[in-house]
Formats: C-alpha cells, sequence, structure tokens
C-alpha cells in the first residue's frame, strides 16, 4: 500500500473517530441536561440526591474525556468543504457556531469539579477513580462557581437556539441540509 493510501485511510478512520466522539458527546449532554432538571426538584440532604449529583458529576468527567480528543481533531482534522450553495461567511457562522457549542462544553466541563469540590463533594467517575480535590470547601466560592455553571447552562440553550435558527435560515436560504449541523452528518455539497 502506498504512503498516501495509507494517510488517506488513518484520515478516514481519525473521521470516523470524530463522528463516534461527537455522536457520544451529543448523546451524554442530552442525558445530562435531563438528570440537570431532576436535580433542582429532588430534594437537598437526600440519598436520591446525593446520588443524582455523584452521577451528574460522573457523566460530566465523561463528557470531558471525550471532548478532549474531539477538540484535537477540530484542531488537527481538516475541516469538510463547504456546501456548494452556502457563501463562505455563512459556512462560517455555522462552522462557529459548532465550535462555540464544544467549547460552551469544555466551559461546563471545567467548572462543574470545580463547583462540587468547593461543596465538599468528592468527584469521582463512577466511583472507580477519584479525582484529588483542587479546590477546597469554600461557601463564596460554591456561590460563585454555581452561578457560573449555571450561566453556562442557559447559554447553551440561548447558544442551542440560536445554532437552530442558523440552520433553519441556511436551510431556507441556500438549500443547506440543516442537520450537518448535528453529529456524524456530512456538512453537505
Amino acid at each position: 500500500m502506498s504512503a498516501q493510501g495509507e494517510q488517506s485511510q488513518v484520515s478516514g478512520g481519525l473521521v470516523a473517530l470524530e463522528k463516534l466522539l461527537s455522536v457520544a458527546i451529543f448523546a451524554f449532554v442530552l442525558f445530562q441536561m435531563y438528570m440537570s432538571t431532576k436535580v433542582g426538584v429532588t430534594p437537598r440532604g437526600t440519598p436520591a440526591r446525593e446520588a443524582l449529583q455523584h452521577t451528574h458529576i460522573a457523566v460530566g468527567l465523561t463528557v470531558l474525556l471525550l471532548l478532549v480528543p474531539r477538540l484535537w481533531l477540530w484542531v488537527t482534522l481538516p475541516r469538510p468543504p463547504r456546501p456548494a450553495r452556502v457563501p463562505a461567511a455563512a459556512d462560517a457562522l455555522a462552522r462557529h457556531c459548532n465550535l462555540a457549542f464544544y467549547l460552551t462544553l469544555l466551559g461546563f466541563c471545567l467548572t462543574g469539579p470545580l463547583f462540587a469540590w468547593s461543596e465538599g463533594h468528592a468527584v469521582s467517575w463512577f466511583g472507580i477513580v477519584t479525582l484529588p480535590e483542587l479546590v477546597a470547601k469554600s461557601y463564596r466560592l460554591s456561590v460563585t462557581l454555581g452561578y457560573l455553571h449555571s450561566v453556562i447552562g442557559f447559554w447553551i440553550l440561548y447558544l442551542t437556539g440560536f445554532t437552530l435558527l442558523v440552520a433553519i435560515w441556511q436551510a431556507i436560504r441556500y438549500r443547506a441540509p440543516p442537520w450537518r449541523l448535528l453529529p456524524a452528518f456530512g456538512w453537505g455539497r
């Protein structure tokens, strides 16, 4: 096999990995958002609330573990070509929406453990690996990080709405497939 053929095969494998990571991140984020609705309505100090919080932390760490290689692939792999009917600026906006989503998730995944430590929780990945405390328990820090984590949560909802509007507008205006902004779908032709 030629060097070019091997490089193409490796690149194809990395693209498949990129799609797999994107779908897994999407699924875990949907599950995480569902769980977030349950944490807020479960009484504090109950075993159910504690179980939800620890699962929430573990799923957040899982998203972080998937997100790091996904962002690395975002930087290293060549971007798919722009659909023919979509102007460069419109295509750049759609791509920036995707990148903003991943960077917002990174903010979520970094503030989550810091918030948990500041409240005195152990940050553990399903009880298998427990991360050492990077932040001491602190009420002030807990409030600050809690609000920051919540702001990111609201921001991701606004970003999702904006991204949907971009997808719908580009589908109407340029006949670009709106699902191209979803994980594992082709970017379009």
